[in-house]
């Protein structure tokens, strides 16, 4: 949309034409920053050096650097496919009972995209790449090489694709029952499963940190270099492509309900009602062990994720709750009626096999919550 396209908006002010830049200095190529003896810094694109401009999309060039408009590759709705498929189901079993079915099942599929990741990252002072980029450039700076202290890169992995996260949003619905009559009782008894699952999972542009370092170090990725088709190659296999999470949620629900004449008054026939139901609740939260990362749970595990978070945790929850109610209707008079009423409602505590502290350590399985009856 055109209001939101791109973070760098020209401007006027008292005849003098400017312009708001809303960017940042991960760019890519990567810009360079040098530090010297004496604590200064000092920042260049060696490429906008060398060329005279930025020459990848999104990038501004401001001073000796190219910084990243990261407006333009922010998506307000990301592409969205959804199917469904519903059935329902009503037959007469005898004369007096009913079956009937209810179910679907549907599935949801939101692919938003985000900047390329981006990130800085030592260059060791005598390196291949920073005797190719930083040592050049050094004399236009009037800095000595003697005095370089430190050199850093700011990149935009744009050879890895933009960040994409595929959102799935799965359910599924099972719902029937009986309704009839059984010795003058009007009776409906019904069960009700209900499930929803979502699974997050990276897609594209999110890097495994091993195998980004890997390149790195034996010179197969040049993070200065210009994106190509080439340079897409060699990052392709370090691409993410595998869930980060997944949580569930089903609800079970047993119901019964039942009515019948009691019998007449001068107002009409009065009526009783009975019923209950049975209602139980899961819900499991399950990241990988790559959405995790390094923690109590697997303390050796040192996979990282460039462009992403980790550091997820597992849980679940489980609750049960019934009641049981009844009510008579007794019509006294013809405009006087009298209704009365019980109901009993009982909620166990939340329990939860998978808790941690604030440290992530795990603790033992218990129960959260209060438990009520009445």
């Amino acid at each position: 949309r055109k209001f939101s396209n791109s973070g760098i908006r020209p401007l006027t002010v008292d005849g003098k034409p400017y312009a708001l830049v809303e960017s940042n200095t991960n760019a890519s190529p990567a810009n360079l920053t040098i530090t010297t003896k004496d604590k200064k810094t000092t920042s260049f694109n060696p490429t906008l050096l060398a060329t005279g401009g930025c020459p990848v999309d999104g990038h501004v060039a401001v001073g000796d650097v190219c910084r990243f408009d990261f407006a333009h590759v922010v998506q307000l709705q990301g592409p969205e496919k959804e199917h469904k498929i519903f059935l329902t189901m009503n037959a007469d079993l005898a004369e007096n009972v009913n079956f009937y079915l209810d179910s679907w099942v549907s599935k949801n599929v939101q692919t938003p995209e985000y900047a390329a990741p981006a990130g800085a990252k030592t260059l060791k002072v005598g390196s291949p790449l920073y005797n190719q980029y930083v040592l050049p450039n050094l004399q236009r700076y009037n800095i000595s090489p003697a005095n370089v202290t430190r050199a850093s890169y700011s990149y935009r992995l744009m050879d890895a694709g933009r960040r994409g996260i595929e959102l799935e949003a799965h359910a599924r619905h099972l719902a029937f029952g009986f309704q009839g009559n059984m010795k003058g009782w009007d009776y409906d008894a019904s069960y009700t499963l209900s499930q929803s699952l979502r699974i997050n999972n990276w897609k594209t542009g999110f890097l495994y940190g091993s195998k980004y370092n890997a390149l790195i170090d034996s010179g197969k990725f040049d993070p200065f270099a210009v994106p190509d088709a080439n340079t897409k190659s060699v990052m392709d296999p370090a691409v993410v492509r595998e869930e980060r999470y997944r949580n569930r949620g089903t609800n079970s629900i047993f119901n019964l309900r039942a009515s019948r004449t009691l019998f007449n008054l001068d107002g009409g026939a009065a009526m009783m009602s009975l019923g209950g139901e049975h209602y139980t609740r899961d819900f499991d939260y399950i990241p990988t062990a790559l959405g995790m990362g390094k923690n109590t749970l697997q303390p050796d595990y040192s996979e990282t994720v460039v462009g992403g978070s980790q550091g997820l945790l597992p849980t679940d929850a489980k609750r049960t709750t019934y009641a049981m109610f009844s009510e008579v209707f007794m019509p006294l008079k013809k405009n006087w009626e009298v209704t009365g009423a019980l109901r009993f409602d009982h909620a166990d505590k939340i329990r939860s096999n998978k808790i941690f502290d604030p440290d992530g350590n795990p603790l033992p399985a218990g129960e959260l919550g209060k438990a009520y009856s009445g």
